[in-house]
């Protein structure tokens, strides 16, 4: 399940670098609204992926990865965050011109 998590991730820097370093404007908000989506989905698994070892009664590893995760959602989201309104504010500065 990590593994998706990870993908997603991923997938959403992705999108946003590429709404960045798309020539033009018009489809830029949908790869930031893409990238968002997979962000969101990233964080959600993580989500599922607590419950299913509360589930399984493996307290101590989610004591032990806690931590851990919160810091690599907050950084995966905070990274998307930046990318995406660098894309958006490229965007409306090289409309403008």
């Amino acid at each position: 399940m990590l593994l998706y998590s990870l993908i997603f991730g991923l997938l959403a820097w992705g999108l946003a670098l590429v709404a960045i370093a798309v020539k033009r404007s018009r489809g830029s908000w949908a790869l930031v609204l893409g990238s968002f989506f997979c962000a969101s989905v990233s964080a959600v698994w993580q989500f599922f992926e607590i419950q299913k070892r509360a589930y399984a009664g493996d307290y101590v590893g989610i004591e032990d990865t806690i931590r851990a995760i919160i810091i690599g959602v907050v950084v995966m989201l905070a990274v998307t965050l930046v990318l995406n309104a660098l894309a958006l504010l490229w965007k409306n500065k090289n409309r403008e011109v």
